[in-house]
């Protein structure tokens, strides 16, 4: 299949364990884009925590953020975005401190990321990993018209399926799920990472038959589902791998660059 586009996730995916990749695979990437191949980073990390990855690997590409409610040009040039009101966030955030719930959540813009504690340590985690820094403030220091990408929870893994469960139950209107088993992604209706592959295919006129998309957990499925080469992480979870033909090694052994390959041969 002659690939024209390929969507890659980040953490599970592109980066091993250690949050890094290695120079063969960010070599392989840069040489599709090279060939004219669209290479699009494609993940629920907000746009802070990508450039750190694009500059290390002196990688220029397009970005998906936030599971697909945000859509950046190369030049970090908004071409689409599917938020939720300050009213809306108000309304999650509220019930979760209602429930008193074992967890940490965070609030994130196109440009910023808000949490209540900084001195949390499930914060001060995330920040080490994505090499971004949270902001002190919580949704009554949004201004009125600014539009909510995305509210991430950070939980107890003893906990998470639990609350899912009740997040999705008060709130079906909204885009639920995880995308580890310590967070859950909120994010306005609608929003899914096919969706925004699906407008960005249609933008650059291109067939998403034509198209790899690689991930490894539960918040990739409906990319997965949607092109016409979804390729899995060994590492994924045994249920997604069970869905899907097409396997790569793990995240640990350049699982992204093997896809790439592969399919040149």
């Amino acid at each position: 299949m002659t690939i024209q586009a390929i969507f890659s996730d980040i953490d599970g995916t592109l980066l091993n364990d250690e949050h890094r990749m290695s120079i063969r695979q960010a070599n392989t990437i840069n040489a599709s884009i090279s060939q004219g191949i669209a290479f699009v980073l494609t993940t629920a990390r907000s746009p802070q925590g990508v450039y750190p990855i694009m500059n290390r690997y002196h990688i220029h590409c397009h970005m998906i953020a936030f599971n697909g409610a945000l859509m950046l040009d190369q030049e970090g040039h908004v071409l689409y975005e599917n938020g939720f009101t300050k009213e809306k966030a108000q309304e999650v955030c509220q019930f979760i401190e209602q429930q008193h719930f074992n967890l940490t959540y965070n609030i994130f813009t196109k440009d910023q990321w808000l949490v209540k504690d900084l001195s949390d340590e499930r914060v001060k985690r995330e920040e080490s990993i994505v090499e971004a820094q949270a902001q002190l403030g919580d949704v009554s220091d949004l201004k009125d018209d600014d539009m909510v990408d995305k509210i991430l929870c950070m939980c107890d893994p003893d906990d998470i399926l639990d609350i899912e469960n009740k997040l999705k139950d008060n709130f079906p209107e909204l885009q639920i799920a995880k995308s580890s088993n310590i967070l859950i992604e909120i994010n306005n209706g609608g929003v899914s990472k096919a969706t925004a592959i699906q407008t960005f295919c249609q933008s650059m006129h291109i067939d998403i038959n034509h198209v790899m998309a690689i991930g490894d957990n539960y918040n990739d499925l409906t990319m997965l589902e949607s092109v016409g080469y979804p390729v899995v992480m060994d590492n994924a979870p045994l249920a997604i791998k069970e869905q899907f033909r097409n396997h790569t090694s793990s995240n640990n052994d350049d699982g992204v660059a093997q896809a790439i390959l592969s399919n040149r041969q």
